[in-house]
Parts: C-alpha cells; structure tokens; sequence
C-alpha cells in the first residue's frame, strides 16, 4: 500500500505535466452523430512513466486535476480515472489520492495530520476529496487474472475499492492494538470478518477446532459491510450487528497470496475471489460498535444529518498522439463501464447511497461494426508523444493527500510479510515491518509452494 504524507502536497510548489486537455473527437468514416457520454476524455502521456519519487507523484496527480479543470466540467466529491495504457508502466494496481475529509469519528486523524488531531481537512477545491486511479480498462482480463478473480464485475469492484477510501477504512478499536482491523492503510484486514467488503475483509466459516474457511466471493455483488455504511454516514450505530476479526493466525503454506506474487496469506491480503480453498488456523476476538465509537468517537455528522448523495467525475485518459479512430472506439468500449458506475455504488450501498455523474461530453461513437480495441489498449494508429516533462505551471497550495495504491511491481525489500498497520510516528497509518510504498521499484516474486507446513501469519 503506498502512502506519501499528506503534508508533502503543500510544501513545494506543484507542477503539471499535460500534453493535451479534453476533447471531443472529430469525424472519421466509422462515425455517427456526436453521443453525450458520461465521462470526459483527456489525452496525455502523465500517466505513462512510473513516479520515482514525491515531486514525480505530486506532478502527476496535480497534472490531472489541472487538466480535467479546463475541460471546465464541475468539481465533484471524488474524481474516478481510467487509463487505455498502463498506469505508471503497469496494467496491476490502483490509487487513491485522499485530498480533504469531513468526518470525524472514523479513524481519520491517523491519516491527516492536522493541527488539533481532529483528522478535519477542507478540500483546495470544494467539494473535491479524493482522486481515484483505476488503471487499464482494457487490460481488466490481465487485473483479474492478477487476482484470480473473474473479469466479471471486476471493473465494479476497482471502482467500488477506491470509492471506499473517501471514508477510510482506518478506523480504530480500544486496546493496545488499535489498528488491529486494518491489513494495511484504508484497508481492512483480510482476517476481519464484517460480511466483506470492496474495501477488504471476508467472509469466514467456522470449521470447528480452531480451523476458518473463507469464502470465495464475487466481485460483481460484493456490497459494503453495515459497519462501512456507518463509517459512510448511511447507516445508524444500531443497525452494525457485532462482527469480528480473526487473531493468532496460522495460514497454509502451499495458498500464496495471489495479488502479492504468492506470498504467505496475511492481514493485507485482498478479498479472496480465488476458487482455491483456504482454510486457516485462529481465534476469533468479537467487537461491537460501541467498541469503534470508544476508539474513534461518534460519527459526526451522525447518519441523521450526513451527505447520501455524492457526485462523480469519470475521465478516460488515452496517450498523447492517439489516432481519433482509435479514440473514438475506445470511447465505445469504455462506455457501458461509465454507466454501470453510479448504479454499482447504489447497489453496493443497498440503496441508501445515490452516485450522481457530473461530467460529460460529445464524443463521435463508432458503429459497432467498426472494429474492436486489442485488449492491451495498445493497438494505436497513431505515434505517442515523448515522456518528458514539458514546462511546468504553479497550483500555488493545489493538492493536498496522500497517494494509496495496490502493489503494481512486487512486493517491498522485507518480503511482503507485514500483516497489520499500525499509527506511525508522523500520524500516517504505515505497515508493521516497514513497508514502503516508494520502495516497490520492481524485482523478482517470493513464490510459497512448500507443502502443507502452516506459517503464522505475521
């Protein structure tokens, strides 16, 4: 999980790198009448290289935002990007960008280290939170497989993930491990079992003797726990039914972990989408939501008097230089995903959460008939523009979050074995053993496939 403090996005100035804004796409022989689509369309080569360090992040999260702002659509809630190229040289992984919060009472101070500890930060750019980085849509077969999920609702369940982040996870609980929890930032632990959730968790069957099976689970009906709700403001204190975390775990050793190139299952393992089963040794320690409020506060504002509609801007990002052909069916392709979005998130909330779209366009959509995109998203009939940063430009104070990511390259130098995050000494959430997001620059995998043998789960 990577995490940049908050506080880096407003100690240098900010720079933009954007070859190109947003657009409507002009005729082509496969084109009919210009289509209002939900999503706006920038083409840039921003999201091409990988960040090598905080200025190199900052640029391209400030990049983006600056260039939506001039497509002058409305600033939403949560900004949602999807990319027709690898996001920073990779089809696997996915950011969030946290940007302000105005919730208290969720665990939010650990994350945004503000002056009076209340976790309280306005937004640069009201009502503007957070930015979301999906990554590849064309590439969600490659994601899946990543995943040993299948593609089927894949994509709803990206979406879902990052959204989750607006509100955490990283609430606390009382005792000497607070963030028991969590599998690593604003994620829940994998051992936590709430009802799953696109934010972590499962679901887990008691076998009797000490021994816990997980469930597979689909990723185009998960739905958000009744304790997630809560923490979104959509549900009461006293509809969060007692829910549990499993403790002292022992995992098999020939189960990897898929999303961490198979090493050992642990507390920041994925949903488990997987048809290999799984079964651990552990106990179960139970909580209520009385314990979340000891450890955190009331929710305010309580469910009574919280936001329960949020808005969303969806922008689909294609490399500098891409032929309008190629953009146009692109476009096509990628338009069933930008309508499923704000339905996904009413279902996913059971009905109490309404997502409305605030950015569109004209795009000119292909027939049908036109021809199809590779699913590498790299079948281009144009050349790309270079990956150098062009002259820069000052946002002055601009953002103001931190970067949170699923790993991309492989897993950090310790090995990948951190299982629970824990407050670090600058406020931030940071993961036991020393896992850095900024250190996951590549390397080779650590395959487990040992034999039976159990490991503890660290």
């Amino acid at each position: 999980m990577e995490l940049v403090h908050p506080d880096i996005m407003r100690r240098t100035s900010l720079a933009i790198v954007v070859a190109c804004t947003g657009w409507a796409v002009g005729p082509s022989a496969a084109s009919g009448q210009p289509t209002e689509v939900p999503f706006v369309v920038m083409e840039t080569d921003i999201l091409v290289a990988r960040p090598v360090d905080a200025q190199s992040t900052r640029n391209a999260l400030n990049g983006i935002l600056q260039a939506y702002l001039q497509t002058e659509e409305p600033v939403p809630d949560v900004l949602s990007v999807w990319t027709t190229h690898p996001m920073f040289g990779s089809n696997i992984g996915t950011r969030y960008a946290p940007i302000a919060n105005e919730v208290q009472g969720i665990g939010m101070e650990t994350i945004f280290d503000t002056p009076n500890g209340d976790g309280l930060r306005q937004s640069p750019l009201p009502p503007l939170k957070g930015l979301m980085l999906h990554n590849n849509f064309t590439a969600l077969d490659e994601a899946a497989d990543r995943h040993e999920a299948p593609v089927d609702g894949y994509a709803r369940y990206l979406f879902l993930l990052e959204l989750s982040h607006v509100w955490g996870p990283a609430a606390q609980v009382p005792g000497p491990e607070p963030g028991l929890l969590l599998g690593f930032p604003f994620h829940w632990s994998f051992f936590m079992d709430a009802g799953a959730s696109p934010a972590g968790g499962g679901v887990w069957e008691d076998l009797g003797d000490g021994r816990h099976r997980a469930q597979r689970l689909d990723p185009k009906t998960l739905v958000f726990s009744w304790l997630d709700l809560y923490l979104m403001g959509l549900a009461r204190a006293d509809e969060v039914a007692p829910f549990s975390v499993l403790t002292d775990v022992e995992v098999p050793e020939d189960v990897g972990d898929p999303i961490w190139g198979g090493t050992p299952i642990a507390g920041r393992t994925f949903p488990w989408f997987s048809d290999t089963e799984l079964i651990v040794r552990a106990q179960r320690r139970w909580f209520t939501i009385d314990d979340i409020i000891e450890a955190n506060g009331p929710r305010l504002p309580s469910a009574a008097d919280a936001q329960t509609e949020f808005t969303v801007a969806t922008v689909l990002v294609v490399r500098d230089g891409t032929a309008p052909a190629t953009r146009e069916r692109l476009a096509r392709q990628f338009l069933p995903l930008a309508e499923g979005l704000a339905p996904a998130f009413q279902e996913a909330t059971r009905g109490r959460g309404r997502l409305v779209q605030v950015a569109s366009s004209e795009v000119e959509l292909p027939s049908p008939d036109a021809g199809a995109v590779a699913d590498a998203g790299l079948a281009l009939d144009g050349g790309f523009g270079d990956t150098e940063d062009p002259p820069t430009a000052d946002l002055g104070e601009g953002l103001d979050g931190s970067l949170i990511g699923t790993p991309d390259q492989g897993p950090p130098a310790d090995g990948g074995t951190a299982a629970r995050s824990r407050p670090g000494p600058s406020g931030c959430s940071s993961a036991a053993g020393g896992l850095s997001p900024l250190a996951w620059t590549g390397g080779a995998w650590i395959v487990w496939r040992t034999g039976r043998r159990r490991r503890r789960a660290p």
